[in-house]
């Protein structure tokens, strides 16, 4: 389940890199922020080991 929440977060990413003129690097940085991580190779590093980086998110 990490991987597919890994993808969808970089799907938002380069989502707000098109709206907000920040890089892709920054955008992933923040969206790992907002979840409470550092920066975004914490969040991978967390999913690596088991977590879950989007606590919202809810597999269908």
């Amino acid at each position: 389940m990490a991987t597919m929440d890994i993808e969808r977060l970089k799907r938002e990413a380069k989502k707000l890199r098109k709206t907000t003129g920040r890089t892709h690097t920054q955008c992933l940085d923040d969206l790992a922020k907002e979840r409470g991580f550092h920066d975004w190779r914490a969040l991978v590093q967390a999913a690596d080991a088991g977590a879950n980086p989007d606590p919202n998110f809810t597999a269908r």
